[in-house]
């Protein structure tokens, strides 16, 4: 695909100090490009001395970021159907969904009970059917879903039972979730205007590595959640094991768009400043996606890579592709 934004330049900004704690940091990654191939230069990552996060240095000017993403990267289609089809499939992931996370209970007959009863004592699938939930426990209250693209995790939790909002600031993607009937606005954290305390829960999937300051971001959230609510942010792990096989051709670096990458040290950090007690671990769930991506030359390579990633994170559970914070506000 060829670059859209060579004329004019783009103007960028300099960041020499982490985003994230304010530490010195040194050039970690130098001639970085554009793993979709639209963003043309090449980009410079540093790693902070003090919490170990990953930062842009230069990044793009923030009236610069419409032009770094290609149209692929976006979500413009309608939004599909994530609990999907019926039959036991489905009834076994409701059945999981209120054992363990406590979502209402669905009429199911005894076979299915009997096997989300032995399924609830598996580590995997619960955390697999968690996945598809954020981790995020039932409510009931509003969730708001911040990048939502085009709603299809907003469309999932106000069917089970979340009065649920979004915020985007693509406005085709926006578009295309108000079409689903879905309350989304084309908008971004720093100048949206919303209730404070107005959120029982609020979920980043894959934002905050997009975003220039996380320090500010988090303080806008914890301002959003009311008392005992819930944050959820998922965001690529720096200090994770594909990330340091990989190098500068971790495909998670995803130069020019992902700006900050906190350590999940760091994350956890960010959550205690503005007030939240937190939880963190990582996954190896995108390993393979991962592991193709940083390695497409290489099938068996990256496939070995995979593997020894899901491997390596059962003894340290801080190696995985993907940071996984939830963080709680306190209650009144």
């Amino acid at each position: 695909m060829p670059s859209l934004i060579h004329e004019p330049p783009l103007t960028t900004v300099s960041c020499p100090h982490c985003p994230v704690c304010g530490g010195e940091g040194k050039k970690h990654h130098a001639g970085v490009c554009d793993p979709c191939g639209f963003a043309s230069g090449e980009w410079d990552f540093r790693r902070c001395g003090q919490c170990g996060s990953l930062w842009l240095d230069p990044r793009p000017a923030d009236e610069c970021a419409s032009r770094i993403y290609p149209p692929e990267y976006l979500t413009h289609g309608a939004p599909g159907d994530l609990l999907g089809p019926g039959g036991l499939r489905l009834e076994l992931r409701l059945a999981l969904l209120h054992l363990r996370y406590g979502y209402p209970a669905r009429e199911c007959g005894g076979v299915v009970r009997g096997l989300a009863r032995v399924a609830a004592t598996l580590p995997g699938l619960t955390r697999r059917v968690g996945y598809g939930v954020r981790f995020v426990r039932w409510g009931p209250g509003r969730l708001l879903d911040i990048g939502c693209g085009n709603g299809e995790f907003l469309l999932l939790m106000s069917k089970l039972g979340w009065r649920v909002q979004g915020l985007d600031p693509d406005p085709v993607a926006a578009a295309e979730a108000r079409r689903a009937g879905l309350p989304v606005e084309n908008d971004r954290i720093e100048s949206a205007r919303l209730d404070p305390a107005s959120f029982q829960a609020i979920t980043l999937n894959h934002v905050l590595e997009h975003l220039a300051d996380p320090v500010r971001v988090f303080a806008t959230l914890s301002g959003w959640l009311e008392p005992g609510g819930v944050l959820v942010v998922v965001c690529p792990n720096p200090e994770g094991l594909p990330a340091r096989r990989f190098g500068r051709a971790w495909r998670q670096l995803d130069a020019p768009r992902h700006l900050v990458l906190p350590s999940p040290a760091a994350l956890a950090g960010l959550a205690r400043r503005a007030g939240l007690h937190t939880e963190v671990w990582t996954s190896a769930r995108m390993s393979d996606w991962t592991a193709a991506q940083s390695l497409p030359r290489s099938r068996w390579r990256a496939r070995a890579a995979a593997w020894i990633c899901r491997v390596a994170i059962a003894a340290d559970r801080m190696a995985g592709d993907e940071v996984f914070l939830i963080a709680r506000k306190s209650a009144a």
